[in-house]
This record gives structure tokens, C-alpha cells and sequence, in this order.
């Protein structure tokens, strides 16, 4: 299964433009292939956005989370250094006692093909 999560702060690509002194539409989608980027809140941490996304992947595959034998966490964003992503996203599924193996991968932006 797969799933997503999508902060509710858009960011289009004229605010960029503005906030960087671009000049208008320099950040066009012809250009880029982008028309907005969703900013996380200061208060959103990632465990938290991995589970969300995590927990849709999981129903979407009908798997229940304390069936799972490991938990790769694949990100180029690092929420802190220890511990590591991975155990962070098992507490967020409610897994932390549980046992089941957590790990991250770190590779920047190529992380979820390495994780693969």
C-alpha cells in the first residue's frame, strides 16, 4: 500500500519568488515542473508526517501495524541525531515497546530509492 501526507501550509511559486527577490515568474511551471511546495509548521515533526503517511500505506495494504517485522525510514530530513528517525516513526505507530526492528536511511534525496 501507499500513503502520503501533505502539510496544509502551500506555498506557491510567486510567495518564493517574492520572499527570494526572484523576478516574476522565474519559478514558472513550464520552467520547473512546480507550482507550490507544502512548508511544514514549526510544530509538525516528521515522525509525526511519516506516520500519517505510514498508517494510510498500512490500511490501504490491509497490514496491521504490530504485524510488521521492520520499519525502514527512509529521509534525506532528519527531525534529531538519537535517536535516529526510525525509532521515533515506531512510537508514532504506537510500536515502540513492540520490539519490531526501526532503522533509517539517510542518502538526501535519493533515500527512498535506497531504502527500497
Amino acid at each position: 500500500g501507499t500513503g502520503h501526507y501533505l502539510p496544509p501550509n502551500i506555498v506557491t511559486n510567486r510567495e518564493i519568488e517574492r520572499r527570494g527577490g526572484l523576478e516574476p515568474l522565474s519559478l514558472d511551471r513550464a520552467r520547473s515542473g512546480v507550482t507550490e511546495r507544502r512548508f511544514a509548521a514549526d510544530d509538525e515533526r516528521a515522525s509525526a508526517m511519516a506516520a500519517a503517511a505510514a498508517r494510510q500505506a498500512l490500511e490501504a495494504a490491509g497490514v496491521a501495524p504490530e504485524s510488521l517485522t521492520c520499519i525502514v525510514h527512509a529521509s534525506g530530513t532528519p527531525e534529531q541525531c538519537l535517536p535516529d528517525g526510525g525509532p521515533l516513526l515506531q512510537r508514532e505507530l504506537g510500536l515502540g515497546g513492540s520490539g519490531i526492528r526501526a532503522f533509517s536511511v539517510h542518502a538526501t534525496c535519493l533515500s527512498f530509492l535506497v531504502g527500497l
